[in-house]
């Protein structure tokens, strides 16, 4: 067991889920209730491997603050609560993100997010919710993606205190 001083606090390092909620919220772009839940959701599918030691709990936080943040660098390199290597990271994606999400690997880099958008299942089952009128369900994107009737986007050059400023601002947080 690691034990970590910040302030006047002394934390086990080995349990994230002891962070303030500002401190989580910061680490992993996700609240702690939401993290639980994926991990209860599917922890009976992620036994702990001897290969890598990790928890089904240290699997799904890897993976959140991978998807947070979208750099390898910042998991590995910027966290003493999460230190692995990137081939593990990469392992973790893979087993909680295969057959439970939509992520689609197949374009470099350099490919624009919006062309990969546009070629996705995620697209074409945005536009049958919203033209079958299943539900209210949208997708936050920044102002690379275009604006559609299910794609919220941030409104550029917005005055100053109106609601577009307004909402530009929280969607940008």
């Amino acid at each position: 067991m690691a034990l970590i001083g910040l302030g006047r606090q002394l934390r086990d390092a080995s349990n994230p889920f002891q962070l303030t909620d500002f401190e989580f919220i910061r680490l992993f772009r996700a609240e702690r209730e939401t993290a639980r839940y994926l991990v209860n959701r599917i922890q009976g599918q992620l036994l702990p491997s001897r290969s890598d030691g990790l928890t089904p709990q240290m699997k799904v936080l890897i993976t959140l603050r991978f998807l947070g943040f979208g750099s390898y660098q910042r998991v590995i390199g910027q966290g003493f609560y999460i230190s692995v290597s990137q081939p593990t990271v990469s392992r973790c994606i893979r087993l909680i993100c295969d057959e439970r999400f939509n992520v689609n690997a197949n374009f470099p880099g350099s490919v624009h997010d919006q062309f990969i958008f546009n070629a996705s299942q995620v697209k074409q089952e945005m536009r049958r919710l919203h033209r079958d009128r299943i539900g209210k369900y949208f997708l936050l994107g920044d102002s690379g993606y275009a604006l559609d009737k299910y794609m919220l986007i941030p409104v550029l050059n917005a005055l100053l205190d109106t609601a577009e400023e307004r909402y530009t601002r929280r969607h940008s947080q």
